[in-house]
C-alpha cells in the first residue's frame, strides 16, 4: 500500500514506505465529526449566555448612570424605550433631551415601562420598577429590578 508523508522501514518489496493509509485518515476525519457535533451546541449555548450577559450588564450600567446624573444634577432622569420600541433598547434623557442611549444585541430581547430617577437617586412615584432582558432558546431570561430607593439588582426569577 502506498503512503504518503512519513517515512518507515522498507517493505517486503523494498520500496520505502511513507506517510498514512486511506483508512486510517477516514479514522481521523470521523472522530474529529464526533466532536464536533459535541462541541457546537455547547458552543451556541455559550454564546447565548454570553449575549445575555453583555445585554444585561450594559442595561444595569445604563441605570446606574442615569441614578448617579440625576443626583449629580438635582433633576430627574427619565428611562425610556429607545426609538419608542423596547426591542431597540433604551434611552436614558433630562427634560427630553437625550444623555445615553443603551442599544441592545441582536438576538435578546428587552421589555420594561418607562421610569425616572428623581433627584436623589429613588425611583419616581416610590414604586419598584422591572426590566426583562431574554437572549431566547434555552437560556432563561434575566430581570432587573429597581427598588423604590433606586437600587438595581439583577435576578433570574422575576422581580416579585
Amino acid at each position: 500500500m502506498k503512503r504518503i508523508g512519513m517515512e518507515v522501514p522498507a517493505g517486503s518489496d523494498g520500496n520505502l514506505q511513507r506517510g498514512f493509509t486511506l483508512l486510517e485518515l477516514m479514522i481521523v476525519v470521523a472522530i474529529a465529526a464526533i466532536l464536533a457535533t459535541v462541541a457546537v451546541p455547547a458552543l451556541n449555548t455559550f454564546v447565548e449566555r454570553n449575549r445575555l450577559t453583555s445585554a444585561t450588564n450594559d442595561v444595569v450600567g445604563g441605570l446606574n448612570f442615569a441614578r448617579s446624573e440625576a443626583a449629580s444634577r438635582g433633576e430627574q432622569v427619565s428611562i425610556n424605550p429607545l426609538d419608542g420600541d423596547w426591542g431597540n433598547g433604551m434611552s436614558i434623557e433630562v427634560d427630553g433631551n437625550t444623555i445615553q442611549r443603551i442599544e441592545i444585541t441582536d438576538g435578546v430581547t428587552f421589555t420594561g415601562e418607562s421610569f425616572a430617577f428623581r433627584a436623589v437617586g429613588e425611583v419616581f412615584g416610590g414604586q419598584s420598577k422591572c426590566l426583562e432582558i431574554d437572549a431566547g432558546g434555552d437560556e432563561a431570561p434575566q430581570f432587573v429590578a429597581i427598588s423604590p430607593a433606586g437600587q438595581v439588582r439583577v435576578t433570574k426569577n422575576s422581580c416579585n
